[in-house]
């Protein structure tokens, strides 16, 4: 098989780990937006998050994709009030990790 570069491995396990904290934000009544998903991205440990990868990344680099990942929710037009989709969530990461 071939290997997964380090943007496939984070935006695979990435996004399930982030979609998964979203959901269960959205089980509890919480409406995930823009401004809930920061907060999920602040509170989640690069550490523990890097644990979870089979080819573990350096704890930095995961906090470089979750500061980018931060950074472009706070430059976005969107609504912070709106409720985010799965694809919403998706795409504010993909476009984190293509940003340098």
């Amino acid at each position: 098989p071939e290997m997964l570069d380090l943007t496939d491995a984070f935006s695979l396990i990435g996004t399930a780990v982030v979609i998964r904290l979203a959901e269960e934000a959205g089980e509890r009544g919480t409406k995930v937006t823009a401004t809930v998903l920061r907060g999920i991205l602040l509170a989640y440990d690069p550490v523990s998050f890097a644990a979870v990868l089979r080819d573990p990344l350096p704890p930095h680099s995961i906090r470089i994709l979750f500061a980018n990942a931060i950074a472009s929710i706070e430059a976005d037009t969107l609504d912070s009030s709106a409720t985010l989709s799965r694809s919403d969530i998706v795409t504010i990461l993909s476009l984190s990790h293509t940003t340098n």
